[in-house]
């Protein structure tokens, strides 16, 4: 074949390769919208809201679900990996409720199980002093609880010698007499639990195979995702869980501003703790997308010097308010890594090739997510109930607001995270040892780790800095 002719043929491909995948795209989009057309906008007030936002069961019993007893005697069965009642995992306990937020019981295969929602990542409790009682917010990212411990030693359990159905079954005998016709089914899922272990292990290996031990309040964003579509790389997508306040003004979502959709937002999450695609309740996610629209953190709960944060409100007018209040220039925009020089490596690793596959429903879940975009920075966001989402910049690698207004060099280079005691001072939660619950030294000279960037206001002289931090608390 000449030469001209291969080239003819290679165009030729091109072109009907691209006309191809553009008649994909269109259909799936169409069918999409058909189908989300199907169903009535919400119309739930805030208190219902609240309820589905706790309360929601998504159809994820086989992806992490757990059979309820079984996951009653994991901690006594592998004390190697948790402690009683699955402490220092940074549940939140609320009184009244057997499970943590974000765990639900529900029915399926004839026994009960433990399935997680929303709530689990994006709910979560602060306490003003160490001394007082928690209080429990809806939309505020859970800074304290570890994903990853907790994911991986459940496959970690699952895998060992000792997993076995007389095992299972002889530890949860202790604790009450299962129905002879829930014995079959708790066996059944003895063996079922390790086939799903072994298999995630061997299609995508354990999170820190590609990157270390994540900080309480973290989570790989894309990476198994990834490695089970066939996208083998080395970046790193480790984030902080972000809040979901107010989200109708944010017309550009996730850290990276990828997504134009806060429905897609909310499926997203649903598919992210295995949720099918095919099983996607539709009304219920359209609910809780409604939920979160307009859900307002809580106001700031210690003293606040009034005129020294009116004072910050004039700082913050002139340095800030162009890409963090409604009606500045650059609000809602993707602030280009070359300008805002945060740790680059969340932002790298939603490629090309692994956009598309999102865009047209390629991955696993088999759903198309119609409104995700490229990026080359990190969004500017709104700072509403900004006290609660510590620690700060997408990675949480600055522990107070006080040091993100310090030149990088100066910020701190190790400290503690896992407590959600507030630091009064410095807006944040304390990071000291001697906090309680601090579990974690969070290291910044790890890769993805970085405390750079975000250089804006580091200049400004120590009084007005004061002045608005105090400002950014009425916030």
């Amino acid at each position: 074949m000449s030469t001209a002719l291969r080239t003819q043929l290679i165009r030729a491909l091109t072109i009907l390769g691209s006309v191809v995948l553009l008649f994909v795209v269109v259909v799936t989009g169409w069918y999409w919208k058909k189908k989300l057309q199907k169903y009535p906008e919400s119309t739930i007030s805030q208190a219902q809201g609240e309820q589905i936002f706790r309360s929601a069961v998504f159809e994820n019993h086989e992806a992490e679900g757990v059979p309820y007893w079984i996951w009653r005697v994991m901690p006594e069965m592998f004390p190697q990996s948790f402690k009683p009642d699955y402490a220092e995992l940074g549940f939140i306990r609320v009184a009244g409720r057997e499970l943590p937020l974000g765990m639900n019981k529900s029915r399926r295969f004839g026994i009960e199980w433990v399935t997680h929602n929303c709530a689990l990542c994006h709910a979560a409790a602060y306490r003003a002093t160490e001394a007082a009682e928690q209080t429990v917010v809806m939309g505020m990212p859970n800074a304290f609880f570890r994903r990853q411990i907790y994911v991986e030693g459940l496959d970690k359990a699952y895998m060992s010698n000792a997993f076995t159905p007389d095992a299972v079954l002889g530890a949860i005998e202790k604790h009450t007499v299962l129905p002879a016709a829930e014995k079959p089914v708790y066996r059944e899922w003895v063996g079922k639990l390790r086939e799903r272990a072994i298999d995630y292990k061997n299609h995508v290996g354990t999170t820190r195979d590609w990157h270390p031990l994540h900080a309480p309040g973290q989570a790989e964003g894309f990476g198994a995702a990834k490695q089970y579509a066939g996208v083998f790389d080395e970046t790193i997508g480790t984030a902080d869980f972000p809040s979901t306040f107010m989200q109708r003004p944010r017309v550009i979502g996730h850290w990276d501003g990828i997504s134009t959709s806060t429905l897609e937002r909310v499926i997203g999450s649903a598919l992210a703790i295995g949720a099918k695609g095919s099983a996607i309740d539709m009304q219920q996610m359209l609910d809780i997308d409604k939920y979160t629209m307009d859900l307002k953190p809580p106001p700031y709960p210690l003293a606040i010097d009034a005129a020294k944060a009116q004072r910050g409100g004039g700082v913050f007018q002139r340095e800030c308010a162009n890409c963090h209040a409604a009606g500045g220039a650059r609000i809602n925009t993707i602030v280009p890594l070359s300008e805002v020089k945060t740790d680059p490596h969340r932002q790298k690793s939603l490629n090309l090739s692994f956009l598309w596959r999102i865009k047209l429903g390629t991955l696993p879940s088999n759903y198309p997510f119609q409104h995700w975009q490229s990026s080359d920075g990190y969004r500017s966001d709104f700072l509403e109930g900004l006290f609660t989402r510590g620690p700060y910049l997408h990675n949480g690698s600055v522990p107070s607001i006080r040091d993100l207004l310090k030149p990088p060099a100066e910020r701190p280079k190790k400290f503690m995270r896992g407590t959600n005691v507030l630091d009064a001072e410095n807006l944040g939660y304390r990071s000291d040892r001697a906090a309680p619950g601090n579990v974690f030294e969070y290291d910044t000279s790890r890769e993805g780790y970085s405390n750079s960037g975000h250089e804006y206001g580091t200049a400004l002289p120590e009084a007005q800095k004061d002045e608005l931090v105090e400002y950014l608390k009425t916030l």
